[in-house]
């Protein structure tokens, strides 16, 4: 009768903006920036400029509107008006390290071991550019939170895919195998 449409993506794909035709390790734009669409009869909603997939869930009315965002999801209810200083987003590289990267309205700071990348997307959406060690004082302000992300998120040896692997089924493991994550 009243259909929802709710269209996003896990990660968009790199046709060699940086170098190769993938989506991983990498996190620029035309990986991490994917669209968020919904549209549900009689509620108006326009996301705001920086959205999370964890988003996702709590922003959906229904029967989920008598759960909070916080008792369950770790997203905000974005039709509520919340709205994000920070997206972090983190891959995998196969070397084990962690990458993780966290964007502001303006800004996007990648670490990967011992590298940092610091763009300014206002003025370099392609993220040509890296500024990351030039004295910016937002560098150190997004450090911080890359920082707090890792050790409220601390996983041993920094890859939790294949820290929860033991925890899968024999049939979500070999899903995961046939996609290429594993």
């Amino acid at each position: 009768e009243d259909p929802w449409l709710v269209l996003t993506g896990d990660h968009g794909e790199e046709f060699r903006e940086h170098g190769a035709f993938s989506h991983h390790p990498k996190l620029y734009e035309e990986v991490t920036r994917v669209p968020f669409v919904l549209r549900v009869p009689d509620r108006e909603f326009s996301p705001p400029e920086l959205v999370s997939l964890l988003d996702v869930v709590p922003t959906l009315p229904g029967p989920l509107d008598e759960i909070t965002a916080t008792d369950v999801f770790a997203g905000k209810d974005l039709a509520s008006g919340a709205t994000r200083e920070y997206v972090v987003t983190e891959t995998n590289p196969e070397d084990g390290e962690v990458m993780v990267g966290v964007r502001s309205a303006n800004y996007k700071y990648i670490v990967h071991d011992d590298d940092r990348e610091l763009y300014n997307l206002s003025t370099d959406a392609a993220e040509r550019e890296n500024l990351a060690g030039r004295g910016h004082d937002v560098e150190a302000e997004l450090h911080n939170v890359v920082t707090k992300h890792l050790e409220e998120h601390d996983v041993a040896g920094g890859d939790k895919l294949a820290a929860t692997v033991g925890n899968l089924d024999s049939e979500t493991q070999g899903r995961l195998e046939d996609l290429g994550y594993l």
